[in-house]
């Protein structure tokens, strides 16, 4: 569950125009990459590795993406939040 810092932050960051979330989510992807060097557990590597192999086939146009609303919905029905 999500802090509600965390909300608020995530609130205030998806109202910006799309240039600007498409800026920070370049540096929030970049410092991913960063993270890479600090990895101190086998979840933490795994995690991160299964997320550039998802960037990677996602780039490379292999798997089709979803939108941020059916993400969502998806997210909302597996939690059974309708």
């Amino acid at each position: 569950m999500m802090n509600s810092k965390i909300a608020q932050i995530t609130d205030w960051v998806l109202s910006l125009p799309v240039a600007e979330r498409a800026f920070l989510a370049q540096k929030l992807w970049e410092s991913l990459e960063e993270y890479e060097h600090t990895v101190t557990t086998d979840d933490e590597m795994e995690t991160l590795i299964e997320a550039k192999r998802r960037d990677a086939e996602l780039s490379e146009n292999k798997v089709a993406g979803h939108s941020h609303e059916e993400v969502m919905e998806a997210a909302y029905k597996a939690i059974q939040c309708d």
